[in-house]
């Protein structure tokens, strides 16, 4: 929940502890991130100025945060037994994830369209919830400077790239939807110019 409603990197996630997380504030401190040497994390400070930042803790991920019962101090993403995980490990709970999501999904088959969903194959990233968090910006009309804030970006050119996809997708859609419009309406009856 963390990646998809505050747009964490996966290093930043790991590297993220209950202290980085102030409700009394309602924001999420990013100030460090993990690397790995082999399998070994190796937590330090984010690669760049632009990676450190105050996130807000959206509506949905509050309620989870203040919802958790377990153990709120060390790292945030843990083993069963509240060591900070290795690649392996990350990787493990990451598929364990995607299969609990796929599971899930088998009572909601109905709903289902026929592209078979990417979480469903495995194939779902972690970096994937993070274009998802920058997407829900686009959707929310956050302007791309404060974006390129949440995000985490150096360059606002990275930002622009994802913003003007996202823009270039939406003219897309409207365009098929105007079009199904007026084909729907000349099946349902006959217009004569």
């Amino acid at each position: 929940m963390i990646m998809l409603y505050a747009g964490l990197r996966r290093g930043e996630v790991l590297a993220l502890t209950w202290d980085n997380i102030n409700l009394d504030s309602g924001y999420i401190r990013v100030e460090d991130a993990v690397s790995f040497e082999k399998n070994t994390p190796i937590t330090g400070n984010t690669k760049t100025e632009a990676r450190v930042r105050d996130i807000p803790l959206a509506k949905p991920l509050r309620k989870a945060v203040e919802a958790y019962t377990g153990v709120r101090s060390g790292y945030v993403w843990v083993t069963a037994e509240g060591v900070q995980l290795t690649r392996a490990a990350s990787d493990r709970d990451w598929k364990n994830y995607q299969a609990f999501l796929a599971k899930a999904s088998e009572c909601c088959a109905s709903h289902e369209t026929k592209d078979s969903p990417e979480w469903k194959d495995g194939k779902l990233r972690t970096h994937d919830l993070r274009h998802t968090f920058c997407t829900m910006l686009y959707d929310a009309g956050v302007d791309v400077k404060r974006a390129q804030y949440l995000m985490g970006h150096k360059d606002i050119m990275v930002t622009m790239k994802i913003y003007t996809h996202l823009s270039e997708e939406r003219k897309a859609k409207s365009d098929e939807a105007f079009h199904a419009y007026f084909e729907n309406s000349s099946q349902n009856g006959s217009q004569k110019a």
